[in-house]
């Protein structure tokens, strides 16, 4: 007797504890009844007659419909006239085996709804059908009738039934629409090769590997980009174009950011003549470089270009021709980082490819690919290749300020609108325009990196092991069609993505706003005025003192070096016979600031420090004005002799100046040097918390590198004590002591783990430890600059929550517009077509815009209520907007007729009788065009005839 699912307990108990049983507790409980459940389907299930006409004996089994039923020959053929590519099972008195409808003489008809057709005398016996379930063998008879409005050929019939053929003139073999679009959906999420698709389909054909299926795999790939080619045009309206498919312009096909400006779009009136607030109508692009994304130089003849330019790459002609007569225009390397975009920019390794990588221009707010924003790489990030991309995905933009990010744009942006002036004259910008440009290195290029582009090459690099082997032309349309699908996924993702970022937004801009009053507080009111007034007067010239630059970073010893050894040029003493430009030279190699200083203790009682490496012979160089007071080096032994800073010399009062700049510099470096040490220990000890888990040996790993770390850090701190301790002996009224505190053994400590309220690569904290307490005073260059900087993380904060939003407006108001303009797309070719090919441009037109529509709803629906959260008012939310918002729940909660798809009229009078009684009419007039409109035209007109009705009922209203 089998369990009952009754008999399941509902906790187990686990150790000493007991828990909710889970999916897999209830499984292992049910296991054997389920398994033989599923045997059972391998038998006839009791049943021996045909199920239809109960007059034969049932033999057939269909494998893919719903009811395993057994039919006789006859009736499983009638049953799947509809159904051509279902499974058939044979019993053959012992078992099932495969079995299939043209084994059963099942004719595919076409041209009469699946009935025969009269004057047919076009059959092919062993057509190849390629399907979701399988690859089949059909006997197909075309229809040869040839009526008005009938599609007569081969090719235009087997379209007609949604079967695509592997040839143009004659085929012998199609695939369906279904399992095209199955692998193009499964290529954009998950990036399977076609080779692995077609294999799984012949898998699921025949697993054993007994049978002998024909092979079109080569016929596949053709027909997917065919496929992938034709609904990128379909999706972009270029088949309601009356100049036709091939006036498609550059860029045509690419699928855009709705949240980026587009004067045309969704730009309020004015825009252009703001001066005070041009950052909320900022075009922020970010340029960067993926060399994964390789191409063999394969020769083949037959490769073609199906969309040159149209989408997402820039125009091949143009761009190789610019290529041709740049490639050798290099510029040298002026930049002092060690980034190996800049070092390597023409080394990369070039030969065997056609292309070394693909250079890219992505939305920086939203990560979203640009039109016109791919090109190849012949070798390494050459400039005249991405001029060429960026100018041409600026090509007929209207902007009022563009931020440009690049990783090296400190060397790439010297010379670019130099450059600029070698491109084509329709991609030069105007003079004008070349103003409006800031450029700004992402974070890695200063130890972190923008993160949009990489998500981008991220997604796209699994395919990489696919594209490099395929020819050049396949390679392109396929990252096209990649970028295509990117895009698309993220502008369904905004109404979460935004909503997200506003609340981070205002959570973060309460934060920040709350530290930076309290920190102002701090302070007297007059030192912050006369720090407000610096940072205002430095926004609005960059040629003024810059409030943000911090006083660790001039008082240095690297700084404080230099003018010492000019000084000891110009003095005249006794010790300037014994210093050469090559002991200068050595002196300033073996610095602190080349290398970490090893400290000992001496033997002797003193409490006096010393370089471990130097050597007594070497004392004259360090001390030139007490040549005279040391003795030979042979004389003493290294132990024995008295070590002495010069500070100890009180009669050399020249030197003693001397030497407090360079204590100041070491103090200064150590504390810059201690600061960085700590933020690393943090993030190891984040990282042995969060990633290395319970692991034996990455725990003792991540301590041991934790540990050295915190001897680099006892390691700085005693180098700071000591030159603390120098300068103290120097000068104990110096006010330099002011901002170089004692260091108490609590300031060395890692800052303890908190909440992560910022994103990655942000800087969330207000003062920055040790001496975060230092006390206010005007002299404080150092304070001053973190109050700056305080400062500015509130008001971009702030900043931040006002661009969301205005995002937000531009999402919407680029949907209301790209809505109206498919609407406008349905009769443009009406004088050129048949009735049935204007009938369908009408549907799908209609059909765009209410997907477009939806989109608009269901982003306000999700936005309204977060701004009445956080109590933000917006007057750029339409009535249309409103009525859609308040009725999504009546629309999500109405349940249709069975049997239609859309809305039934008494769920419509409902929705429209409860918004006139408590929204008034006025709110129903403006939902009129953005509403019930997405749905289906059946709907709307529906809505239109209910909301004449109800108007001549309610003439109260």
């Amino acid at each position: 007797m089998e369990p009952s699912t009754n008999d399941t307990p509902s906790t187990v108990t686990s150790g000493s504890t007991a828990r909710p049983l889970s999916y897999l507790d209830d499984y292992l409980h049910l296991r054997q009844s389920i398994i033989d459940s599923l045997l059972k389907l391998d038998g006839q299930l009791g049943s021996h007659v045909c199920h239809k006409c109960a007059i034969d004996k049932g033999i057939y089994r269909c494998e893919m419909c719903l009811y395993p039923e057994l039919y006789c020959g006859g009736c499983i053929v009638k049953r799947h006239v509809r159904s051509p590519f279902h499974r058939l099972l044979h019993w053959d008195g012992n078992t099932f085996v495969d079995c299939s409808l043209q084994l059963l003489q099942a004719v595919l008809w076409l041209g009469h709804n699946g009935a025969q057709c009269p004057n047919t005398t076009d059959t092919v016996k062993d057509f190849v059908v390629i399907d979701v379930s399988g690859i089949h063998l059909k006997t197909v008879a075309f229809c040869g009738c040839y009526k008005k409005g009938m599609p007569h050929h081969r090719r235009d019939q087997l379209l007609h039934h949604k079967l695509f053929p592997t040839t143009l003139k004659v085929p012998q073999a199609a695939f369906t629409f279904d399992v095209l679009e199955s692998f193009h959906l499964l290529t954009l999420q998950s990036k399977i090769a076609a080779y692995d698709f077609y294999c799984a389909l012949e898998h699921k054909t025949d697993n054993a590997g007994v049978k002998n299926l024909p092979d079109y795999y080569e016929q596949f790939l053709d027909v997917i980009c065919v496929y992938h080619n034709l609904m990128a045009a379909k999706r972009s309206s270029r088949a309601h174009d009356p100049a036709g498919i091939k006036a498609t312009a550059p860029g045509e096909c690419a699928v855009e950011c709705p949240a980026c400006p587009h004067p045309s779009n969704n730009l309020p009136e004015g825009w252009e003549v703001v001066t005070d607030r041009r950052w909320l109508y900022s075009l922020i692009l970010t340029m960067d470089t993926n060399f994964r994304l390789k191409n063999w130089d394969r020769y083949v003849w037959n490769d073609v270009s199906l969309s040159d330019g149209w989408g997402h790459w820039v125009p091949s002609a143009p761009f190789l021709k610019h290529i041709e007569a740049h490639n050798q225009d290099l510029e040298p390397n002026l930049c002092d980082s060690q980034w190996r975009a800049i070092n390597q920019a023409d080394t990369k390794r070039s030969s065997g490819y056609a292309s070394t990588g693909i250079g890219g221009v992505v939305c920086g707010r939203h990560g979203l690919v640009r039109r016109n924003g791919f090109g190849d790489l012949q070798k390494g990030e050459w400039y005249a290749n991405m001029d060429f991309i960026l100018f041409q995905t600026l090509a007929g933009v209207i902007f009022q300020r563009l931020l440009l990010s690049y990783s090296i744009v400190c060397q790439y942006s010297r010379n670019l609108f130099t450059r600029m002036k070698e491109l084509p004259e329709q991609l030069q910008l105007p003079n004008n325009a070349t103003k409006l440009v800031d450029f700004i290195i992402p974070k890695f290029h200063l130890f972190g990196h923008g993160k949009d582009p990489e998500q981008w090459w991220a997604h796209i690099n699994p395919v990489s092991m696919s594209t490099k082997l395929m020819t050049p032309w396949a390679c392109r349309e396929t990252i096209d069609d990649h970028a295509r699908g990117w895009n698309w996924h993220k502008i369904t993702q905004l109404g979460t993505s935004l909503s997200k970022a506003l609340q981070e937004a205002i959570e973060m801009s309460a934060r920040h706003m709350s530290l930076h009053t309290k920190f102002t507080a701090s302070f007297p009111s007059d030192i912050t005025e006369i720090w407000e007034h610096e940072v205002i007067a430095w926004e609005g010239d960059h040629n003024k003192p810059n409030p943000f630059d911090n006083d660790e970073a001039k008082c240095t010893s690297r700084h404080s070096s230099c003018p010492l050894i000019l000084i000891y040029f110009e003095e005249d003493n006794m010790a300037a016979a014994y210093i050469s430009p090559f002991h200068l030279r050595w002196r300033a190699d073996n610095s602190s600031s080349h290398r970490p200083a090893r400290i000992k203790e001496c033997p002797s009682s003193s409490d006096c420090c010393m370089f471990s490496n130097d050597k007594p012979e070497t004392i004259p160089l360090f001390l030139p004005s007490e040549v005279g007071h040391f003795v030979p080096a042979g004389s003493l032994s290294q132990t024995a002799a008295t070590w002495k800073i010069p500070g100890s010399f009180t009669a050399i009062l020249p030197l003693r100046a001397k030497e407090m700049r360079l204590c100041i510099g070491q103090a200064n470096n150590t504390l810059i040097e201690l600061r960085r040490l700590l933020r690393i220990t943090m993030g190891m000890w984040d990282f042995k918390f969060t990633d290395v888990g319970f692991s034996q040996r990455g725990n003792t790993q991540a301590r041991s590198t934790i540990n050295r770390f915190q001897e680099k850090v006892r390691r700085t701190a005693e180098h700071y004590r000591a030159a603390r301790k120098a300068l103290l002996t120097l000068d104990p009224m110096s006010t330099s002591l002011t901002s170089l505190r004692p260091l108490k053994q609590s300031d060395t400590q890692c800052p303890q783990r908190q909440e992560q309220t910022a994103v990655p690569g942000e800087r969330s904290e207000g003062v920055e430890q040790p001496f975060e307490d230092i006390q206010p005073v005007t002299e404080a260059d150092i304070t001053n600059s973190e109050w700056a900087r305080s400062r500015a993380r509130a008001a971009r904060w702030t900043e931040e929550k006002e661009l969301v939003l205005e995002e937000m407006r531009r999402v919407l108001a680029f949907l209301r517009t790209r809505a109206v303009w498919w609407e406008q797309q349905q009769l443009r070719r009406a004088d050129s077509v048949s009735v049935t090919v204007l009938d369908g441009l009408r549907a799908y037109a209609i059909k765009q815009a209410g997907i477009v529509r939806l989109l608009h709803c269901r982003f306000a629906s999700l936005w309204h209520p977060r701004m009445e959260s956080y109590r933000l008012s917006a007057d750029w939310f339409s009535d249309g907007d409103l009525a859609c918002h308040e009725t999504s729940d009546a629309l999500t909660n109405v349940t249709p007729k069975p049997g239609n798809l859309h809305l039934g009229g008494l769920e419509i009078q409902n929705v429209l009788e409860g918004l006139i009684k408590n929204k008034g009419i006025q709110r129903l007039a403006g939902f009129a065009a953005s509403g019930f409109a997405m749905y289906a035209p059946r709907t709307y007109n529906c809505y239109n005839r209910m909301m004449e009705a109800l108007l001549a009922s309610h003439s109260d209203l």
